[in-house]
């Protein structure tokens, strides 16, 4: 049986394009061929043979007279593959035009690189979050195609508004196709930003119930104030005609709210975030204590039961010689039952801590208003009962009870901002967000993160 081996594909490459070929050895091609088989055949086929790229229609653009060869060019495709270009020269003495085949379908004028090219280094920025120079490798061990970090820089600044709009396009259409409705609730959180060590916040808006990014900015530390949000969420609140927005507890915000006319929702775990955060140090401190007193009783008995063995079979008292160790043994009985009673306060102690936990945690799940006061209200029944250090915490909910209990009233309502932290999380995590040089930088990130956020979030669909 014949076995195809590499000489046998090259000779028939070979064989293939004979006719093409010119004089001169040549492989003529034209500009209607895609400069994507040329990349295939010389990088995985292997061919060495020499491309040139040829004009299809030889009459001159300017006058209509018949065009002549003229000199050729050297031309690199994807400044990786070596190849000519015919120049022409029109036959009319009044004309003179030299025109040069510019492959301008698949290639820019001016340009070596190719559009498929360009777009899979800005497709690269919708999957992964990687350096240019890090880009530059994956393109050439998936692509065979050598192109510089300062060119992909320049690739993306020039060609990123248009890339972003287009696909902008395709995800407003996709939509429409699958029906998607905004709901009237509001989801804003903001997201600190380190570029070139200094703090910038990223303020993002989105719909909780679908999960499509309605907006998204980025603030300088100067210019993040209340002003600021308002101008930001305003617009929004009249397009969307949105009646409620969920947020954390910042200060600023119920006051913005009420002068945008909208319901405000507080977010539940940011509550109990912070109510934990006021009990964080007692919590850890409590059980280091009962943790240290298990080891210390542990580490007594062990000193115990060595005293025992040493004085097995042995009654009556002791001999002077021996008298230390069993003074000893009661000592470590007694400081045993010290640490136990300690033990047992501390864990009173902690017990009471997540109580107060427990049943805010329940107030807040409640499904009915009325159900949520109630339980409030258990809670401040035992006021005194609940450590001093939350127990002004508490007593202030009182006041912000209505917001928290606000998505017992509507069905659209989260309970929580979740939706948003996953958003940052998987748009902008802890470490990607302290790497950036320039505020630009951040914005042309986060648009391609929200690209991807939005296809496989909202359109439930892998970008293709």
């Amino acid at each position: 049986m014949n076995q195809i081996n590499t000489d046998t594909i090259i000779t028939s490459v070979e064989d293939i394009f004979k006719p093409f070929e010119n004089k001169n050895g040549e492989i003529e091609i034209s500009e209607n061929v895609n400069p994507a088989l040329v990349m295939f055949i010389v990088m995985i086929l292997g061919l060495s043979k020499t491309f040139l790229l040829v004009l299809t229609d030889v009459e001159c653009p300017y006058c209509g007279h018949k065009l002549h060869r003229h000199l050729k060019v050297d031309f690199n495709l994807n400044n990786t593959v070596n190849m000519k270009k015919m120049t022409y020269k029109c036959s009319n003495n009044d004309c003179h035009h030299v025109i040069t085949p510019q492959w301008s379908k698949y290639i820019e004028i001016g340009c070596n690189y190719t559009f498929a090219v360009k777009n899979f280094a800005l497709d690269l920025g919708l999957i992964c979050n990687v350096s240019y120079e890090k880009m530059s490798e994956i393109i050439y061990w998936s692509q065979g195609v050598i192109i510089s970090r300062e060119t992909l820089y320049r690739f993306r600044k020039e060609h990123f508004d248009e890339y972003v709009s287009k696909i902008h396009k395709k995800l407003e259409y996709q939509r429409k196709q699958s029906n998607i409705e905004f709901s009237n609730v509001l989801a804003f959180d903001e997201q600190y930003v380190l570029v070139m060590g200094e703090w910038m916040y990223k303020l993002t808006a989105l719909d909780p119930v679908t999960g499509h990014i309605h907006d998204f900015s980025i603030a300088t530390k100067e210019e993040f104030n209340r002003e600021y949000v308002k101008n930001f969420l305003k617009p929004l609140v009249s397009e969307f005609n949105i009646k409620t927005i969920v947020t954390d507890g910042a200060k600023m915000y119920p006051s913005i709210m009420k002068e945008l006319g909208v319901e405000h929702k507080l977010c539940n775990f940011h509550k109990m975030q912070n109510l934990l955060k006021k009990m964080l140090g007692k919590l850890i401190s409590l059980n280091k204590k009962i943790k240290n007193n298990e080891e210390k009783i542990e580490e007594n008995k062990e000193k115990i039961e060595e005293i025992e063995e040493q004085r097995e079979g042995k009654i009556g008292r002791p001999p002077k010689e021996e008298q230390k160790i069993v003074d000893d043994k009661k000592g470590l009985i007694r400081e045993n039952t010290k640490k136990r009673a300690e033990k047992r306060k501390y864990t009173e102690e902690l017990d009471t801590y997540e109580t107060i936990i427990d049943d805010v945690s329940l107030m807040l799940k409640s499904k009915s208003k009325e159900t949520g006061i109630k339980r409030y209200n258990k809670i401040i029944g035992k006021l005194e009962e609940i450590p001093k250090t939350v127990r002004s915490t508490i007593k202030n909910m009182a006041k912000e009870l209505d917001q928290l209990l606000l998505h017992t009233e509507y069905d659209n309502v989260p309970t929580t901002n979740n939706t948003i932290e996953l958003y940052h999380l998987t748009t902008l995590n802890r470490h990607d967000k302290k790497k950036y040089k320039t505020k630009e930088g951040v914005i042309r990130e986060t648009i391609l993160k929200t690209i991807r956020w939005e296809s496989r979030v909202v359109l439930g669909k892998i970008m293709n």
